[in-house]
């Protein structure tokens, strides 16, 4: 993985940061047309992967870097292969074939529609959080529905904004390709780590012509890669709760509230992972599934203090919202014998200690080094998911009090639905124009 410092992208461009995972790669190189580019890298590679990662410090919820990651997967005899195409992609891709740009748009307009369909759980939970938490925002502009509006935009308008369109991707490759914003993350053998860094020194030679060729000389005396945070107060973004509703041509709902239980990583304790099971196997199982009829139900808590609860192809609005209220009356009222308990506990443990593959213990021990997680705290929290009791469940309850206080709520769903139960919102639209 190389792994590419965003933390300087300035609010006018970071909408097009999402735009990348389906730019980059997918036009014209100088030596490659788009398609013969990824013939090349199908043939010589497991494929290349384009994502933005937004990750939080565990010390500090208020610092958080953003990172465009670059990965591959390949045997050992084609890394040099490998290397060859990330430095064609990366330094010599073309953006400014008009109608291969307007192709990339109009396909992932396509799909992001089918995804929000689909997933509408995911992108309610994350416009709901976006209302408060700063990097869930910028995630939301990367990758949820905001970013689905500007592109929607750029689709639509694509003729008049196509030189803005061009010139933004441009002026990001430049930003974003330099020898000082680099983290290169490698998990091998002894004998693939070798030959990874035999190219290693290559790759950066090449780094850093691009960065003179661009204008963009290596600065000097900046903080350590992972010690970089983004400058949310410079980005002219601010955070406003909106409490939206986005009316769809579905019969079914997809409601989420959220907030936040915490404002330290010290507050956070293995046992909101247990009640996150018992949540969905008891109480939103029994109210929501059972009696109310959804597909499904889901809250999740993260070590940055933010909460969330969530329906999937929920016939109902209003009522889930009711059961969402009542969580802490349950929580406070929460008793259950030593068997049961013990269930909950290895159910919850079920989902914390799989089985990994090289490949994912690679990308769990790279976010753990850019987020500050350590084994020490890992360990802490398994330990507290062990030793959770019924008592610790109940000592939830102020924190839940707390997250659903913010008032937060986001829903995708039924036109009808939705306009029955409109005083719950502040804004409703459509979902798509």
């Amino acid at each position: 993985s190389l792994l590419f410092d965003c933390n300087n992208i300035s609010g006018r461009l970071f909408p097009y940061l999402g735009l990348l995972k389906s730019v980059v790669s997918f036009v014209d190189t100088e030596n490659y047309t788009f398609s013969d580019l990824n013939n090349e890298i199908n043939i010589a590679t497991g494929g290349f992967g384009w994502e933005m990662g937004i990750y939080n410090n565990q010390d500090d919820s208020t610092r958080y870097s953003v990172l465009a990651d670059l990965s591959v997967r390949v045997l050992y005899d084609n890394i040099g292969t490998a290397f060859d195409l990330m430095e064609e992609v990366l330094f010599t891709g073309r953006y400014d074939d008009r109608k291969r740009l307007y192709e990339i748009i109009a396909e992932l307009k396509s799909k992001l529609q089918m995804i929000l369909m689909g997933s509408g759980h995911i992108a309610s939970v994350l416009r709901a959080t976006s209302y408060f938490s700063e990097s869930s925002m910028l995630k939301e502009k990367i990758n949820g529905i905001e970013f689905y509006k500007f592109v929607e935009d750029l689709e639509k308008n694509f003729d008049d904004r196509y030189e803005e369109l061009k010139d933004s991707l441009e002026e990001i490759m430049k930003t974003v390709i330099r020898p000082d914003g680099v983290l290169i993350s490698c998990t091998a053998d002894s004998e693939g780590m070798k030959l990874v860094k035999d190219r290693v020194s290559s790759f950066m030679e090449k780094l850093n012509a691009c960065a003179e060729g661009n204008g963009t000389i290596p600065s000097k005396g900046l903080p350590h890669f992972k010690d970089r945070s983004y400058d949310f107060a410079g980005s002219g973004f601010t955070l406003e709760r909106l409490n939206e509703a986005f009316k769809t041509s579905g019969t079914v709902n997809y409601i989420a509230r959220a907030g936040r239980f915490a404002d330290s990583i010290d507050d956070y304790t293995g046992a909101l992972s247990v009640f996150s099971t018992i949540m969905r196997f008891d109480y939103l199982w029994f109210n929501i599934r059972v009696q109310g009829g959804a597909y499904g139900c889901m809250c999740g808590s993260k070590p940055t203090g933010i909460m969330h609860f969530v329906t999937y192809r929920d016939p109902h609005i209003s009522r889930s919202n009711e059961i969402f209220e009542g969580v802490p009356e349950f929580l406070e009222s929460f008793d259950c014998d030593e068997r049961e308990m013990t269930k909950y506990v290895i159910g919850t443990m079920s989902g914390v200690d799989t089985p990994l593959t090289p490949s994912l213990k690679g990308s769990r021990d790279i976010i753990g080094y850019l987020c500050g997680e350590t084994t020490e705290v890992r360990q802490r929290v398994r330990d507290e998911i062990i030793d959770c009791s019924a008592e610790d469940i109940r000592n939830l309850a102020p924190q839940v009090k707390k997250a659903l206080a913010g008032g937060n709520i986001c829903c995708l769903g039924c036109e009808s639905r939705i306009s029955e139960d409109s005083a719950l919102f502040d804004s409703i639209r459509n979902l798509f124009e």
